[in-house]
C-alpha cells in the first residue's frame, strides 16, 4: 500500500532514524500460524504495591511514572492510574496452590473450587487469607476478572487476580454486576457495564497495602463499542484454565508485611 510523506512518521531509535506509518490497512496472511499459547503471555492488569518492583525507584523494572495505588500492565508497561474504568469480559475463581506458606514459594499449580471443598477444605487449616494442608501447602482463594480497559480498548484484555484482601471488593463488584437489570427487569450480560474502579490505601496491624476502595457503574458500553466488546467477551469464554494459570504462576509474590495483592 503507497503511502505519502505525510503519513509517515520518523522516529529515532539508539541514534538511527526511522520511518513508521501510524495506520495501515492489512489483508492476507497474518503469519502468527504458529503461535500457540505457549508463545505468549496473558497480560496482567495490577494494583502497584510499595513492593512492586516496577514502582521502585531504583530497581531495573522500574515503570517511569508509576506510584504505588495505581493500576498497571506488567507486559505492555503501560500506567492506567489510580481510577480506571473497566468493562468485564469474564470472571473466573480458582485456588492457587503454593509449596508452602512463605510469600517467595514455589508454585504448584491451580485447583478448582469443587475440587478444594470436597478433597482439601475438610482437613485443612485456615491461617489468615490462605488454607494449609498436611504438608504445608498453600492455597489461596483467587477471583480472576478477564477486563478491558473501556479508553483503552486497543490494549485488548488483560486478567486483574484478586485474592486475600481483593475477595471483598471482588464480591461488592459481582453483586453490583448482577444487580444490573434492563427496562424489562432482565439481568445485564457482564460485558454491558462500564465501570469506575479506584484505589484506596489502606493500613491495620496486618500490614498496609493499597487496594480497590471504590466500584461504581457509570452506564451501558457505547453502542458503537458493541460488536468489539461482544467478540472479545465470546472469545474469553474460550479461554481455557490452563491459559490463565501461566498467568498466574508468574504472578508477583507478596513482600513481607503487605497482604497478598492483585
Amino acid at each position: 500500500m503507497a503511502e505519502s510523506q505525510k503519513d509517515l512518521v520518523t522516529k529515532a531509535f539508539a541514534g538511527t532514524e526511522v520511518e513508521v506509518s501510524p495506520q495501515m490497512e492489512f489483508d492476507g496472511p497474518s503469519g502468527f500460524d504458529g503461535v500457540d499459547n505457549d508463545c505468549i503471555t496473558i497480560p496482567f492488569l495490577k494494583i502497584a504495591q510499595s513492593g512492586t518492583d516496577e514502582a521502585k525507584k531504583d530497581s531495573p523494572s522500574r515503570i517511569v511514572g508509576l506510584e504505588p495505588g495505581q493500576f498497571f500492565c506488567p507486559t505492555s508497561r503501560k500506567v492506567y492510574g489510580d481510577d480506571v474504568k473497566l468493562i468485564i469480559l469474564r470472571f473466573y475463581r480458582q485456588y492457587i496452590v503454593y509449596e508452602s506458606k512463605e510469600p517467595d514459594s514455589r508454585y504448584m499449580g491451580p485447583m478448582s473450587p469443587e475440587q478444594f471443598a470436597t478433597v482439601i477444605e475438610p482437613n485443612a487449616t485456615r491461617e489468615r487469607s490462605f488454607h494449609l494442608d498436611s504438608e504445608g501447602h498453600r492455597y489461596v482463594d483467587t477471583r480472576n476478572f478477564i477486563v478491558m480497559v473501556a479508553s483503552a480498548l486497543n490494549d485488548g484484555p488483560m486478567l486483574l487476580s484478586l485474592s486475600s484482601t481483593g475477595i471483598s471488593p471482588s464480591k461488592k463488584w459481582l453483586t453490583q454486576a448482577q444487580n444490573v437489570r434492563d427496562d424489562k427487569g432482565r439481568v445485564a450480560p457482564i460485558w454491558a457495564n462500564v465501570w469506575e474502579i479506584a484505589t484506596g490505601y489502606m493500613d491495620n496491624p496486618q500490614g498496609s497495602y493499597y487496594q480497590i476502595s471504590r466500584i461504581a457503574r457509570l452506564g451501558y458500553i457505547p453502542t458503537k463499542n458493541k460488536d468489539l466488546i461482544v467478540r472479545a467477551f465470546l472469545d474469553a469464554q474460550g479461554a481455557q484454565a490452563s491459559d490463565l494459570n501461566k498467568a498466574l504462576a508468574s504472578e508477583e509474590k507478596p513482600v513481607s508485611g503487605t497482604h497478598e495483592e492483585a
